[in-house]
Order: C-alpha cells, then sequence, then structure tokens
C-alpha cells in the first residue's frame, strides 16, 4: 500500500510540473508564495497547505495548527472565511497518528499530524 502511494505521489508531482498554465495554478517555487500557486507553507503555529496569493493564503487551502485544530475551506487574504468538506489527505495524517498512539485533540497530537504533512 506504501509503494502504491509512492507511485501515486510521484505521478501527481510530475503532472504538477508539467501541466499547462492554463489547466491549474503553479506550483509555488519560493519561499515568498507572490503569484498565485499551491504550496505548502510552515507557520510558528502550524502548517498551511493550498492556494497562494501574495504571500497568504487564498483559495481552496487546509491549515492544521501544532494543537490538533483544523481550518479547511476557502481562505481570502490570509484569513479563513469559511469551511469546506474535510479532505481525505488530512484524514490519512490523523489516522496514523491515532494509530501510532496520540491522542486527538491533544497538542502532541497536533505536532504529530503537521509533521507528518511534511514528510507526506
Amino acid at each position: 500500500m506504501r509503494k502504491l502511494f509512492v507511485i501515486l505521489s510521484f505521478l501527481i508531482l510530475i503532472s504538477c510540473f508539467t501541466s499547462q498554465s492554463w489547466a491549474s495554478p503553479r506550483m509555488c517555487r519560493s519561499v515568498e508564495f507572490k503569484d498565485y500557486c499551491w504550496g505548502i507553507k510552515e507557520f510558528s503555529n502550524g502548517v498551511y497547505s493550498g492556494y497562494f496569493k501574495n504571500d497568504k493564503p487564498d483559495g481552496q487551502g487546509t491549515k492544521t495548527y501544532t494543537d490538533g485544530k483544523v481550518e479547511q475551506g476557502i481562505w481570502e487574504d490570509g484569513k479563513f472565511m469559511y469551511e469546506k468538506k474535510p479532505d481525505v489527505g488530512i484524514r490519512r495524517y490523523k489516522s496514523f497518528c491515532s494509530e501510532i498512539g496520540f491522542t486527538p485533540g491533544t497538542e502532541k497530537f497536533g505536532e504529530c499530524v503537521v509533521e507528518a504533512m511534511k514528510k507526506g
């Protein structure tokens, strides 16, 4: 199963880098996230994965805080606007952290989810 996940992740990454600009926003390639793009950025209180514009979360995205709180939905100019249906990917990270013994809702659980997201 893990091998399948690695292969699928690789194929998705390849398709992101080879897609036409009109098909979808490009991956953020710099630390500054100035253009409209998709990326993952670590903040002092958690990790945001989603769309960026002018160095701020803007569009569909998920922020997972170190205390385990998750805000997933639509962001505008860096502010969370409203929630959307949970992403399957985040549930995978939460399940992993629960399975290895972390208690959901605790700070350690949130830290585990953040680390799992970073490592993919």
